[in-house]
């Protein structure tokens, strides 16, 4: 099962560009944060970044997963405000879950409409 912090530390390296900024913004060690990413691409059998003995480089397959995991992680950060909307009975505001690129298109004109 996908551990949330090692999809976070994934994201902060990505957001950061270097390993130990991530792990500073995780409040962490870098041999962690390297540890977490690593778990990630074992579970998954997928190598998220070219490693050297300076810097992690993203490989294709960490630019194509970077935006599910940072829709993953910010919804589940998201959960907070649902519990207080839950807990305060108030409506919760429309939400709308499509493709960026059909917000423009059809998203937009149809709401004003």
């Amino acid at each position: 099962m996908m551990n949330l912090k090692s999809l976070r530390a994934f994201l902060h390296v990505m957001d950061e560009g270097a390993l130990t900024a991530a792990a500073d913004k995780m409040n962490l060690s870098q041999p962690a944060v390297s540890r977490l990413i690593q778990l990630l691409e074992d579970e998954y059998s997928v190598q998220l970044f070219y490693r050297n003995r300076k810097s992690l480089q993203p490989t294709p397959e960490a630019e194509q997963f970077y935006s599910e995991a940072y829709r993953v992680v910010s919804a589940i950060d998201e959960f907070p405000a649902v519990f207080s909307q839950i807990t305060a009975r108030s409506d919760s505001p429309l939400r709308i879950i499509c493709h960026p690129r059909m917000v423009n298109g059809l998203v937009v004109p149809a709401i004003a409409l």
